[in-house]
C-alpha cells in the first residue's frame, strides 16, 4: 500500500468524520445564580439570567435542606423540542471542626468535624433568610456544605460535575466576621463587617463555607451560584455524514487497490 492510499483508508475517513462531528457539537453549560434559602417560597433562582422554565421545590429531610430543581429552557441534543435538566441541591451542616482564619491571603485552614447538625433559616439578627446552624447564627468552627445530587437530563446525555462559582454572605451585626471557603489548607479567608459577595474561582464541585471566628457569629449564607454542563451528542444528521464519508472512503480504497 502506498502512502497516498493510506491517507484515504476507511479508518482515516472515519476519524476525520468523527472529528467533524465532535467539533460541530459543543457542550452546553447552564449558569445558575442566586439559589436562595427561600426558593421554596419565592423563586429567586435564575438560569442563564432568567427565571423562566425553572421550578424549585424546597424540602427539609434529616436536618438538611433539599432544593429539587428542574430546568426546561434549552435544547441539549439538537433534536427539535426543549429538554429538561433535573438535579437536587443539598445544604447540610457539620459542627466541631477546626477553622483558622488568616489575614494572609490563601493561608486559612478548615477541617470538618464529625457532628451533624440541623441546617436552619435565620429570621432575625439582620441576616433574615440566610442558611445558619444555630437559630440565627453560624456556630464557631462549623461548616455548611453545598452539593448537587442526582443530576440528569431527559435526553440521557451525561452531566458533568457541578461547579460552584459564588456565594453571598449575609451579616447581622458588624463583628469582624471571619469566613473560610473550602476544605484543607491554603484556603481563601475573609473578614468583614458588611454583607459580602464571594467569587469562587476556579469553581468547585462541593462548596464548604466555615465560620473562622472563635465565637458564634451573626452571619449566614444567603445564596449560592453554580454551573452545570451537559455533554454534547452528535445530531442525527452528523451520524448520516459519518456513514456517508465512511462509505465514500471504502469505495475510493477499492478503486486504488
Amino acid at each position: 500500500m502506498t502512502y497516498s492510499k493510506f491517507l484515504i483508508t476507511p479508518a482515516f475517513v472515519a476519524v476525520m468524520a468523527f472529528a467533524c462531528v465532535q467539533s460541530a457539537n459543543a457542550q452546553t453549560t447552564v449558569n445558575f445564580t442566586t439559589l436562595s434559602s427561600g426558593d421554596g417560597i419565592g423563586n429567586t433562582l435564575q438560569a442563564n439570567g432568567s427565571t423562566a422554565n425553572l421550578t424549585v421545590a424546597q424540602s427539609f429531610v434529616g436536618g438538611d435542606f433539599l432544593y429539587a430543581i428542574s430546568y426546561s429552557g434549552l435544547d441539549f441534543d439538537g433534536v427539535a423540542g426543549l429538554d429538561t435538566l433535573s438535579f437536587t441541591v443539598k445544604v447540610d451542616t457539620i459542627l466541631n471542626g477546626t477553622v483558622a482564619y488568616s489575614a494572609t491571603p490563601n493561608t486559612s485552614t478548615a477541617s470538618l468535624g464529625v457532628t451533624a447538625a440541623d441546617t436552619l433559616i435565620s429570621s432575625t439578627n439582620g441576616n433574615i433568610g440566610s442558611w445558619v446552624n444555630l437559630t440565627d447564627l453560624m456556630r464557631s468552627n462549623s461548616s455548611m456544605i453545598f452539593t448537587v445530587q442526582d443530576a440528569s437530563v431527559s435526553t440521557g446525555q451525561d452531566v458533568d460535575p457541578v461547579s460552584f462559582t459564588g456565594l453571598f454572605m449575609k451579616e447581622g451585626r458588624s463583628l469582624n466576621h471571619q469566613t473560610v471557603v473550602g476544605l484543607g489548607t491554603d484556603l481563601p479567608g475573609y473578614v468583614y463587617n458588611n454583607d459580602l459577595d464571594i467569587s469562587v474561582s476556579p469553581g468547585v464541585s462541593t462548596l464548604y463555607v466555615s465560620n473562622g471566628k472563635g465565637a458564634n457569629d451573626a452571619v449566614g449564607v444567603r445564596d449560592v451560584d453554580f454551573s452545570i454542563t451537559v455533554a454534547a451528542v452528535p445530531e442525527p444528521s452528523s451520524y448520516a455524514l459519518f456513514g456517508g464519508l465512511l462509505a465514500l472512503g471504502t469505495v475510493m480504497l477499492r478503486r486504488l487497490q
